[in-house]
């Protein structure tokens, strides 16, 4: 399956193509541009570098950005219609956890800025190559995070846009932990086209109606 993944969750805008668990083109931008001048043209640049048309949309429905969920959603919707296509909706959190996948024997800790002294996070570990939630994604405070993270005594590995942030807020954190190197930091879309086309493949996917943005608190 030829799966166009796009993600406008956070800082970064970007869009990529993947076909049987290998990515094909890719494309993000993190400037000044808003979110709806750059995803379009980040999509149009992947799909002329491809020959073929995408079988399926993976986009990533969050936590994340509130406008920039929507403008993720509003465009995988339009795509996804227009071509009568399959959507699979991605954790924002899944996404950059599979940035991280080669950590061993560590906590995966995406973190997002959800303002108000708050993160958006989902805990994972990594089972056979293969990504193993430990919590639902969730908006949730620096100490509440800082405690479960040190009740799992394994190393952590941190990433997202937040996660600069929420290494500064700590205070004598009881567990080691790595920030991932700036090339992993931040969303992507390969990630999310790898993972949509794998809940694709298992018959996860949803029609453009059920796409939704997950937000984990009220907008």
């Amino acid at each position: 399956m030829l799966i166009l993944g796009i993600d406008s969750s956070g800082l970064t805008a970007a869009a990529a193509l993947c076909e049987n668990g290998k990515i094909l083109s890719s494309a993000y931008s993190c400037n000044q541009l808003t979110h709806s001048e750059k995803l379009l043209p980040l999509i149009d640049r992947v799909l002329q570098e491809v020959d073929g048309k995408p079988d399926g949309i993976a986009v990533a429905c969050g936590p994340g950005s509130f406008t920039g969920l929507r403008i993720g959603i509003s465009t995988a919707k339009g795509l996804a219609f227009s071509n009568n296509l399959p959507c699979a909706p991605v954790p924002t959190t899944m996404g950059l956890a599979h940035r991280m996948i080669l950590a061993k024997e560590s906590i995966l800790c995406p973190v997002m800025d959800a303002r108000r002294n708050a993160y958006y996070n989902q805990l994972f570990q990594v089972e056979a190559g293969t990504l193993l939630p430990l919590t639902p994604p969730r908006a949730i405070g620096v100490q509440e995070l800082a405690d479960e993270l040190a009740s799992y005594h394994l190393p952590v590995m941190i990433n997202g846009d937040g996660g600069e942030k929420f290494i500064s807020s700590l205070q004598d954190p009881s567990f080691t932990y790595t920030l991932a190197p700036a090339h992993l930091l931040l969303q992507d879309a390969a990630s999310i086209a790898l993972l949509g086309e794998t809940m694709l493949h298992h018959g996860q996917g949803v029609s453009c109606d059920a796409l939704s943005p997950m937000y984990c608190r009220q907008p």
